[in-house]
This record gives C-alpha cells, structure tokens and sequence, in this order.
C-alpha cells in the first residue's frame, strides 16, 4: 500500500497523546531511593537527575558522551571526582564489594541535572543526587541491598 502514508499517520499516533506524554516508570519513594513519592509509571521527562527515575542525557549532543562514562555497575558522576565524599563512596564500594566507576561531571552537565554529584544505578536510574540530602556512602550501600554504610 502507501508506505509514506502508513508512516505519516503512525507518527500523528503520538502527537498529543497522554499515554506516551506521561508514561515515564520511576522508582520515585521506593525503599531503594527513599524520600517522597511513591513508584509509578507515569511521571514527568525532565532533564534534572532524580533519584528513582532514569538518567537523562544532560543533552542531545551529549548522549553518547554520558553513556560512554557509565560503567557496569553504580557510577557516580561528580564535579568533584577526587573530592572527600566521593572518596568516601569509593571506600564504601569497596568494603562492600560493589563495583563503582567514579567520573566527572562537567560544570554544564551539573546544570543540567540540578546536582554536583549523581549516582547511577547499573540499570541507569538515579539512585541519589547530592541536592537530595543524606550521604551517598549510605545511599550507595541502600542502593544495593546492604542497609546504610558503615552501620
């Protein structure tokens, strides 16, 4: 039939659509992250990093570069990577046998997520950022099933 018509009304299917508008899952107020709310999936795409929800490319250029600094396991990404509390998270990982890559975060990156610090699951969800409070030593160790650091 008419492919270029097939294509113009699949991509109409979209254009307003409350559904996909919205359908963002998160893990917002889970045990795992804490804080308020509660996990849904429906929510809101922004571009600030939040904890329980998926870590958004600080921008379409810098996708790629984002991914390419995420690794296996937690990352945490830091304006400040050789700074006190990321050596704190390091120390944490390691007596804990988690596996964490520790990369920086542009001045611009920061900006864009509304966080000097932002801690990233395996999965690529945010499990902390430092504009949330609390200590990311601890929310490492809830992040992955250990309780709070060093208790």
């Amino acid at each position: 039939r008419d492919r270029a018509a097939f294509e113009a009304a699949w991509a109409s299917r979209n254009l307003d659509a409350e559904e996909v508008n919205v359908f963002e899952p998160n893990y917002e107020g889970s045990p795992l992250v804490g804080g308020p709310g509660a996990p849904s999936a429906r929510g809101r795409h922004l571009r600030a990093a939040r904890a329980g929800h998926h870590l958004a490319p600080p921008s379409v250029e810098g996708g790629d570069a984002m991914l390419g600094r995420l690794g296996a396991g937690f990352t945490l990404l830091s304006v400040a990577p050789e700074g006190d509390a990321a050596q704190e998270m390091r120390a944490v990982a390691g007596a804990l046998g988690v596996p964490l890559t520790i990369a920086a975060l542009s001045a611009g990156e920061a900006e864009a997520y509304e966080a000097g610090a932002v801690l990233v699951r395996p999965d690529h969800f945010v499990a902390w950022t430092d504009g949330a409070g609390g200590r990311g030593a601890d929310a490492l160790a809830r992040a992955a099933g250990h309780g709070r650091a060093g208790r």
